[in-house]
């Protein structure tokens, strides 16, 4: 095994180095699985130097770590290969090759490297190309532990490309993910003395989560961003999974969960659906909007605003206690927070049953002092809740005592450029509205 050996200190995309692991992956009387483990863990070594600081998880995407015996995760790319593309293909190649491999060790590196390497934009299409989607779905619905949460984080990495989203729609990796999100074998609990003495008093949360599981879900977010894979995740019965897994205890799967969710919310017809299928996702939500966690806060309250689309999602968010935790978080500090809960109010003041408990709940307040915020989407939605809510006559002398007249007025005195055209059309509709007292 001398090959193997001088691979130890290999950390370069070379065409030696592809040729060494090459020859390694491609060993077939490796009756130890001393050749496949030894290749695996130079791609794995190689593609931790091919790339450098973590990579951050936008607010619509998930992106996933690995585990290896020397992997050090998911990471930002330093353009590996861009020397020699044809040694980065070889070891993709290779890469590929050690998912069949015999020996877990190998595929579990293999996993990883291709895992790391999928946070490359370069790479990501590469990957795919290099044929590695069969083995990886083959992958998850397997039954190693280390080897799955690799393959499901190395798939999360790939849909982060939009070309890549409906080759694994395609793939059949939808409903192994699904299986695999709502699995409760894959649970770990952490039992140590240790774990229990310093670390478990410190948590808001019980530690249950998995690394697979939180992996197939950020899977499962980054397929709902087009309305084709929307409709073959729904096919795949991955609603009532999601819905169910808003009860996690780990607030990375709330937070996939109820981003998944809100996106296909976003579908009239996966609204029906839900409206039909699902009566515990409107409690869920609500619940998660007093979440310690912010973006999970913001995600709940995001999912609810397109619930809130249709009437019946109107009245049950109000049935169910939403209007409480809304109005606390029109009092955040936080933007993106404040957007979400006055554009979730908007859609439920549509509905007139709603527009009187709403008045009498205290929003009026929070709403003209958003009204004048410096945020014109802010402005925008608050605006137009108080006109939704002024078509009852008895709601318009309420909102003439509160004072929206005078200060509308106010800032329609403003020079021109101060008020954004959307804002003036929406303060002057208000106007109009409550002129017909």
């Amino acid at each position: 095994m001398a090959e193997a050996e001088r691979l130890d200190a290999s950390v370069a995309v070379t065409r030696e180095a592809a040729l060494a692991v090459g020859r390694l992956a491609g060993d077939t009387r490796d009756a130890t699985g001393a050749a496949h483990k030894a290749a695996a863990a130079a791609l794995v070594r190689v593609s931790d130097a091919c790339v450098s600081a973590p990579s951050p998880t936008s607010s619509s995407s998930a992106s996933a770590s690995a585990s290896s015996s020397s992997s050090t995760g998911a990471k930002q790319a330093a353009a590996p290969g861009a020397d020699d593309p044809a040694a980065m293909r070889a070891l993709l190649r290779a890469a590929v090759a050690l998912l069949a491999s015999p020996f877990s060790a190998a595929r579990r590196d293999a996993a990883a490297a291709l895992g790391n390497w999928a946070v490359v934009p370069a790479l990501q299409r590469l990957i795919v190309d290099s044929g590695a989607l069969p083995p990886l779905v083959a992958i998850i619905a397997s039954a190693d532990f280390d080897v799955q949460c690799n393959a499901v984080g190395c798939i999360t990495n790939l849909a982060t490309l939009d070309a890549n989203k409906s080759k694994i729609a395609h793939s059949g990796a939808l409903i192994p993910l699904t299986k695999l999100a709502t699995s409760s074998d894959l649970s770990v609990q952490v039992r140590s003395p240790h774990f229990q003495s310093t670390l478990a008093p410190k948590l808001h949360q019980p530690f249950f989560f998995s690394c697979a599981q939180r992996n197939a879900t950020g899977a499962l977010l980054n397929m709902t961003h087009t309305a084709e894979n929307r409709i073959q995740l729904v096919d795949a019965n991955a609603v009532p999974v999601l819905v169910q897994l808003l009860d996690s205890p780990d607030y990375d799967i709330q937070y996939y969960c109820t981003t998944s969710l809100s996106n296909i919310a976003v579908d009239f017809e996966n609204r029906r659906l839900l409206q039909i299928s699902e009566p515990n996702i409107v409690p869920s939500l609500i619940r998660l909007m007093d979440s310690p966690s912010l973006k999970v806060q913001c995600q709940a309250t995001l999912a609810l605003r397109n619930l809130a689309s249709d009437d019946f999602f109107q009245l049950e968010i109000v049935k169910h206690g939403g209007l409480i935790p809304l109005n606390h978080l029109l009092q955040s500090r936080i933007p993106q927070i404040i957007t979400a809960a006055v554009a979730c109010i908007r859609n439920i003041s549509i509905h007139a049953e709603n527009e009187t408990v709403i008045v009498e709940s205290g929003f009026l307040p929070h709403l003209l002092e958003l009204a004048c915020v410096d945020n014109e989407e802010i402005q925008c939605h608050a605006l137009s809740t108080i006109r939704n809510l002024s078509s009852l006559d008895e709601n318009k002398t309420r909102i003439v005592e509160a004072g929206v007249v005078e200060r509308i007025g106010e800032l329609l005195r403003l020079q021109n450029g101060v008020l954004g055209d959307a804002v003036r059309s929406e303060m002057t509709a208000c106007l109009a509205s409550l002129a017909m007292l």
